[in-house]
């Protein structure tokens, strides 16, 4: 090998010429996903930008190639740049074609268009005739000697400081040199400071380098829009249709806004669903103490809407008026959590740690990839060299600046190398076998959470809906409701707590929670006279279920996701949400038991007043 830059090589081949293919198939056949493509000339052959041809006497001339499809890439005179750049660039242009053309003839040639393109930036003619002057009297062995020595690091003398363009770039380095001395107070740095410190600068972003990046930013293939969340749809879709169809314009009778809103529960049912399924999976990506944040979220929208529905009621006395802005406050609020989601799913934060699980989860099956470095380079005339503030260069392979300065040299990486993989849907079999390996890790935590909302629906709302008393009448279901609410809230908080509960003593305590369950039916029964009427005992149950049901429904969620690899959390999260949602079926199919009983239990209300003065006088 004779020469190589990045990705790119130079041979030179003395063999025969039939075996340069079977020698690039013989590198294409290897392990590392390393595919090469090549080509080749006895006579000239362009390698960077550089064309090389070879003579007849064994000599080799060189001279300047651009593509064809190269553009005017150079810097614009009127670019926000020291004035003294604007020189620099055009005296290292010059001296790079004169370096790089081993021909006179070749080297007025691209000298010539150079020139032209110069003027193009609009660079002034008598700087460009200067420049161009200045390096014509150089020799040439003097320019690859000196760029020669640039690049030999123990040439380089003292300590660069490099930080990023702006107005203030020269106030920065006059501080920087002014207090520079104070390092020498460190006895191993005496002999670096005694050498001095340069400063230089990173090439500024402009628009060019926004729109059209050199690194480019790899884009996932889910865009953010509406049909890109479906659960959102299918929650506000009906949320909007009863609002505006049935209770503000009241378009249906009875029987039929009986039947809209029972598919509109269903339809909102199901998209909740998602929608929860698709948070869990998110934050079961994220530390887990983020899932303690979502489930907390989820109280906090059961305390808004009681507190909604419980000022609506009170501070406006038609029915109609205060349903439909109960409507239109809970609809601006799940608009409101939506443009929130999709802020937070384009923060660093997250991006970051579901690309690292993504990325983990990747693995690529023999015979399903096929990889090619398909590497494009990018001539980049800015970093040809690095500008420093005494109108010097510095040399473009420096150690010293190499890391900090864009490119690092006249070339640089436009993208990297991607996998081509074919993608396809995993078997079920496999989507099957996946599932069980998470399900025998956290078996535990699914039961849990299921038996939590199983005995939790079974009470709340359909049968706490129902408990009625003389004193507070209708009140009494709302207060209820929004007692449960604002504890499960506490419960969900006090889930952040740190304790590592084990997976059977969660399970233990979610099944006591059934106590519940006769203690709420001794509230509506014996039909007439329940054994529990004063109205604080259902408020009290009520306390206690919610702050367990915050607890024992939060943390299970919480501590799953940390049972499994990172490449599984995702589908932990998702298993978890399958258990949650199970609990909440069996739990609304055993409620309506529970309804039928309350339903038959009403209690006679007798006020004293009304009997009094039904009654006829007798003499």
């Amino acid at each position: 090998m004779y020469k190589h830059f990045i990705d790119d090589l130079l041979l030179i081949w003395c063999g025969p010429e039939h075996l340069i293919v079977d020698f690039v198939g013989y590198l294409n056949n290897n392990d590392m996903v390393l595919r090469f493509t090549f080509e080749y000339n006895s006579k000239s052959i362009n390698f960077l930008n550089v064309t090389l041809k070879g003579n007849e006497d064994g000599t080799i001339d060189s001279s300047v190639y651009r593509k064809p499809i190269s553009g005017n890439t150079l810097l614009h005179a009127n670019s926000s740049h020291p004035e003294h750049v604007r020189y620099a660039v055009t005296k290292g242009q010059f001296a790079r074609l004169k370096r790089n053309c081993s021909n006179p003839s070749d080297y007025s040639m691209a000298a010539d268009d150079l020139e032209r393109r110069l003027q193009e930036r609009k660079y002034s003619k008598r700087d460009i005739g200067r420049a161009r002057k200045e390096v014509n009297d150089v020799d040439r062995h003097t320019l690859i000697t000196e760029n020669e020595s640039r690049d030999n690091p123990s040439q380089t003398q003292g300590v660069y400081f490099v930080t990023g363009y702006s107005s203030q770039y020269t106030k920065i380095c006059a501080i920087f040199k002014k207090h520079f001395a104070l390092l020498s107070a460190n006895d191993g740095l005496q002999e670096v400071v005694k050498k001095g410190l340069r400063c230089s600068y990173r090439k500024s972003h402009t628009l060019g380098s926004r729109l059209a990046p050199t690194q480019l930013k790899q884009i996932g293939s889910s865009t953010s829009s509406w049909l890109k969340h479906p659960g959102y749809l299918l929650a506000l879709g009906p949320l909007l249709f009863v609002g505006i169809c049935d209770v503000w314009l009241e378009l249906f009778t009875f029987h039929q806004s009986y039947a809209i809103n029972l598919v509109a529960v269903g339809v909102v049912a199901f998209g909740c669903t998602v929608q929860q399924s698709s948070f869990y999976g998110y934050t079961g990506m994220l530390p887990k103490r983020y899932t303690q944040g979502v489930m907390t979220g989820e109280s906090t929208a059961g305390v808004v809407i009681s507190l909604s529905r419980i000022f609506t009621k009170l501070l406006l006395p038609s029915e109609k008026e205060s349903t439909i802005i109960f409507f239109f406050i809970s609809i601006s609020l799940e608009l409101m959590c939506f443009v929130l989601h999709l802020l937070v799913k384009r923060t660093r934060f997250v991006e970051y740690y579901t690309a690292r699980t993504q990325g983990r989860a990747t693995h690529v099956k023999e015979g399903q990839a096929e990889q090619s470095f398909g590497y494009r380079v990018h001539h980049n005339t800015l970093a040809e060299d690095v500008r420093l503030d005494n109108g010097g260069t510095s040399p473009p392979n420096s150690q010293e600046l190499q890391s900090d300065v864009a490119g690092g040299g006249a070339y640089v990486r436009f993208d990297v190398p991607v996998a081509k993989v074919k993608r396809s849907w995993p078997s079920f079999r496999d989507m099957m076998l996946q599932r069980y390996l998470v399900l025998r890790v956290i078996w535990a935590y699914m039961l849990s959470i299921a038996v939590t909302y199983f005995i939790t629906l079974c009470l709340f709302p359909g049968l706490e809906s129902e408990i009625r008393n003389c004193t507070l009448g209708e009140w009494l279901p709302i207060l209820i409701m929004a007692i449960f609410n604002l504890s499960d809230f506490v419960g969900k908080i006090l889930a952040a707590l740190p304790y590592d509960w084990h997976g059977s003593h969660l399970l233990i305590c979610s099944s006591i929670r059934v106590v519940f369950i006769p203690l709420f039916i001794m509230c509506v029964y014996p039909s007439g006279k329940p054994t529990f009427s004063h109205p604080a005992w259902p408020c009290i149950f009520s306390l206690l279920m919610g702050i367990s049901n915050g607890y024992f429904g939060s943390v299970p969620m919480i501590l799953a996701a940390g049972q499994v690899s990172p490449d599984q959390r995702e589908l932990a999260g998702n298993t978890m949400t399958v258990s949650y949602m199970t609990g909440l079926t069996l739990g609304s199919s055993v409620a309506y038991a529970a309804y039928s009983l309350a339903s038959t239990s009403h209690i006679i209300c007798l006020h004293t007043e009304t009997y009094n003065s039904s009654l006829t006088p007798h003499d």
